[in-house]
């Protein structure tokens, strides 16, 4: 197991508190579905913060930003999650500004179990966690 510095701690603390939360949500009946959507988004925020800061020093501080730097082709570590990153987005942002935004909990189930996990699982891969 890694020892990181105190912001990379703080974003995979945020991250993994973030992860569990969307699971919790997941749990409950409506409107808790939508905001485990948005739960999961902002869990794939924090562990892709980590892991900027972490092996490049950088601090990533908007979404715009974080979508401009992830479909650079600068990171090849992390283009196999581009897709679930900008669906996660997508998703969210749906979720919390649509007022007929609707998701089962099956749907929000397979997200958290494709999108966010394979964000979750090559981060932890690469910081070897």
């Amino acid at each position: 197991m890694n020892t990181f510095d105190d912001l990379t701690d703080a974003h995979l603390l945020r991250a993994d508190e973030d992860y569990r939360f969307s699971l919790r949500l997941l749990e409950l009946e409506e409107p808790a579905p939508r905001w485990a959507v948005a739960a999961a988004f902002y869990a794939s925020i924090h562990y892709l913060s980590a892991w900027f800061w972490n092996e490049h020093q950088i601090v990533v501080n908007n979404h715009r930003h974080r979508g401009r730097m992830l479909r650079s082709g600068d990171f090849d570590a992390l283009s196999p999650i581009v897709e679930s990153y900008e669906y996660l987005y997508r998703k969210s942002l749906e979720s919390r500004y649509q007022p007929a935004f609707s998701i089962s909990s099956s749907e929000v189930d397979d997200l958290l179990r494709t999108d966010l996990e394979s964000i979750r699982n090559l981060i932890n891969r690469e910081l070897q966690r």
